[in-house]
């Protein structure tokens, strides 16, 4: 079962180079940020079991914020 994170990104960060670095810590695929939240990423984790390995390693990247499960949205 597939599982979303939340990773909010410090204002004017590389939200694009954030993007490559996230798909190698195993996102399976990334939401790019919306208008109305410009500063949001929203990533696919294939495998919930990896998801504290995928944000214990997004929260050390450079222009991450924070990196957090969302609690409202998995997918099967």
């Amino acid at each position: 079962m597939s599982q979303r994170a939340i990773i909010g990104l410090q204002p004017g960060a590389d939200w694009a180079g954030i993007k490559q670095r996230l798909v190698a810590a195993g996102a399976e695929s990334i939401r790019d940020p919306s208008p109305s939240q410009p500063d949001v990423l929203v990533a696919t984790i294939p495998d919930a079991r990896a998801m504290d390995a995928f944000l214990q390693s997004a929260r050390t990247m450079p222009g991450v914020r924070y990196a957090e499960p969302d609690a409202w949205r998995t997918s099967l």
